[in-house]
């Protein structure tokens, strides 16, 4: 079997990634993994509901940026109707991640990128949780970290959803295309880009091994 980490270096090998492209090393929530990756200065992406209090520690000394997804892609299931919620996040668990976002943020700063609350396939619940917990967002703004917007697919286009989110969440946030669960369409990639001219996206769960 090759290895995540194999198969980043047989593409570094290949054809050497653009200097503009930060590609994280997504599903690293161990320890030995962070501090493997960052030896080496490979960025991580981690999951904020599997990381132990080890792993936090760990990431809160690395040097390099590191991503830090809510988790929130595990709340919904894929099923022959659409996507059926299956295991919500409780208000209580929000404040727990979101406190973990704060503690990262605190150490790391700007190396921090955070997903910000979110739902999968659903504008208004996204927009219900932004405004929910827009104080906490907010704050982690104040901390330098680069806040994360995942752009579901919904009746707004993704231009207006963008437009709506940063007024709701009162935080400059880098958008961020869902390329999986309820996955942008190229068209709507490229529509997106022609009409905001964002400066910088982040793709969300696509991968280097995904042309």
């Amino acid at each position: 079997m090759v290895s995540q980490l194999q198969l980043l270096a047989l593409d570094r090998e290949r054809r050497p990634l653009p200097k503009n492209l930060l590609v994280f090393a997504s599903g690293s929530n161990r320890p030995e993994e962070i501090e493997g990756f960052t030896r080496i200065g490979v960025p991580v992406g981690v999951s904020a509901q599997h990381l132990s209090e080890r792993a936090v520690l760990t990431l809160s000394q690395s040097a390099l940026p590191v991503m830090v997804d809510s988790g929130a892609f595990s709340e919904v299931c894929v099923t022959p109707n659409g996507l059926e919620v299956v295991t919500p996040i409780s208000h209580a668990e929000w404040k727990r991640r979101l406190d973990l976002y704060r503690r990262l943020a605190e150490s790391l700063g700007g190396r921090a990128m955070l997903v910000v609350p979110d739902r999968v396939g659903d504008q208004q619940e996204t927009l219900r949780r932004l405004r929910r917990y827009r104080e906490e967002i907010e704050a982690l703004a104040e901390l330098g970290a680069v806040l994360l917007l995942p752009l579901q697919v919904g009746g707004l286009l993704p231009a207006a959803f963008y437009s709506r989110a940063r007024e709701v969440a009162g935080a400059p946030m880098i958008p961020a295309l869902p390329m999986r669960k309820a996955a942008t369409t190229v068209s709507a990639l490229v529509d997106f880009i022609e009409s905001v001219e964002p400066g910088r996206i982040h793709l969300l769960g696509v991968g280097i091994e995904n042309r």
